[in-house]
């Protein structure tokens, strides 16, 4: 439905319903790219309701929205396109609806800047740390693996409480 692309783009949404489609809102943006989605539904698209590909390094903030989808996943995250993981803290400031996998934020692909994953649940096809790189997981995390798991060729910092564990597991 609505697809943002290249490194001047700006989307502002707000008190909007995005329904249908693939893709609800599909986010493929560079430098200062500028992403504002708040007070919507973003619903009933037949993959990810929000497909985040790369962000740009200017305003990045979803919230206060109702967001599903009748495909794999709400929101689906391109590990490689993320500036800090800062980006993956939407899960907290959205409500997920629907059947499928519907409070899950999907995490996958390459770790190329240093990244932290903030206290949630993902589902995840796999994860590469590349040389030089590190994955922060902080505590109260659960990745549940639909196949494969993380490989290490950089840094994996994951330091769980007494009261907040990380869990890694496998959805088999």
């Amino acid at each position: 439905n609505i697809y943002v692309e290249g490194d001047k783009a700006a989307l502002k949404v707000s008190e909007s319903i995005i329904s249908g489609g693939k893709t609800g809102i599909y986010l493929d943006c560079t430098d200062v790219s500028s992403v504002q989605i708040s007070d919507s539904e973003i619903v009933d698209s037949n993959s990810a309701a929000i497909y985040i590909e790369s962000v740009g390094t200017n305003v990045f903030s979803i919230k206060n929205n109702k967001i599903g989808s009748l495909g794999s996943t709400p929101v689906y995250f391109c590990l490689e396109g993320l500036k800090t993981g800062a980006e993956i803290g939407i899960a907290d400031d959205n409500r997920f609806i629907g059947e499928n996998k519907a409070s899950y934020v999907w995490l996958a692909g390459h770790v190329t800047s240093n990244i932290t994953i903030p206290k949630g649940v993902y589902l995840s096809t796999g994860i590469t740390v590349r040389e030089g790189k590190t994955l922060t997981v902080n505590p109260g995390v659960n990745i549940i693996f639909e196949y494969g798991g993380i490989v290490l060729n950089g840094t994996l910092d994951a330091y769980g409480t007494e009261e907040e564990k990380i869990v890694f597991t496998s959805a088999s």
